[in-house]
Order: structure tokens, then C-alpha cells, then sequence
């Protein structure tokens, strides 16, 4: 999944909420596969219980 700064409203955009270290919304209908370590990534922050909670909803409701 990504997470953009562009805020649009789509359906499943979930909001990462204030005082984490990254803002935005994450796209929780574009489910991806990564090669962590091809990319680069970096561990920013952990995400809320509550966050984790809608995200895992939102695809659910993709994937049934």
C-alpha cells in the first residue's frame, strides 16, 4: 500500500493521523509486493492500533 500527501477523499484512503513522523493518507486499495530491500525502504514509525484496524478493513472489503 502507499501513502501519498495528496489527500483526494477516495473511499479507501484511511488518514494517518497528527504527530506521526509522516503525514498523509494511506492507499489501502492499491495493494502492492515489495522487495523491501531492492527499494530502499526505511522503518519511519509505528502506526497506530486503530490505524492498522481500518486499514485491515478497507482491504478486506477488496479481498473479501
Amino acid at each position: 500500500m502507499g501513502i501519498t500527501s495528496k489527500v483526494k477523499g477516495y473511499p479507501f484512503e484511511v488518514a494517518l493521523p497528527k504527530g506521526l513522523e509522516i503525514e498523509g493518507v494511506i492507499l489501502s486499495d492499491q495493494i502492492k509486493n515489495l522487495d523491501y530491500t531492492a527499494r530502499e525502504i526505511a522503518y519511519i514509525c509505528d502506526a497506530p492500533d486503530d490505524l492498522l484496524v481500518n486499514v485491515q478493513k478497507n482491504v478486506l472489503a477488496l479481498v473479501g
